[in-house]
């Protein structure tokens, strides 16, 4: 894959798609049929093919009386790595999370190179990464 190579990323609704992805990361059966509306899978395609993932879940806090952003299962092929997929798909789960009223985000990472990813977006580490996302419009 080069650089040159257009990139979309977006949310899908092609479940069978992105389960196969998912399988072929993790080398077992994924069943996304438990997936709700609270939660949001972010792809990155090129041509037409799945080169990263994401899942961003809104959650509902009512005792604090906000919501918030949780980010799983960001995954990358080794082939397109380097090609900016990861950043993409971070910034889409940010504007899709602020777009649904997320005051911050929150995830975990047990790679470096992940750690090194969240922290180049601005994420601040601590027991999980956490990023303000909430905007005025």
């Amino acid at each position: 894959m080069t650089t040159k190579t257009q990139m979309y990323v977006g949310i899908t609704k092609d479940m069978k798609a992105l389960g196969e992805f998912y399988r072929d990361w993790t080398g077992h059966g994924y069943d996304m049929s438990y997936i709700q509306y609270d939660c949001f899978d972010i792809v990155a395609k090129i041509d037409g093919r799945i080169i990263g993932a994401l899942q961003l879940r809104l959650v509902n806090d009512p005792y604090f009386n906000r919501r918030w952003g949780l980010i799983e299962n960001v995954y990358v092929t080794p082939q397109a790595r380097r090609l900016g997929a990861a950043t993409q798909l971070m910034q889409a789960a940010e504007i899709q999370a602020s777009v649904f009223g997320c005051e911050f985000i929150k995830l975990t990472s047990r790679k470096d190179e992940g750690k090194a990813l969240y922290r180049a977006l601005g994420y601040e580490e601590g027991s999980a990464f956490y990023k303000n996302v909430h905007r005025s419009f």
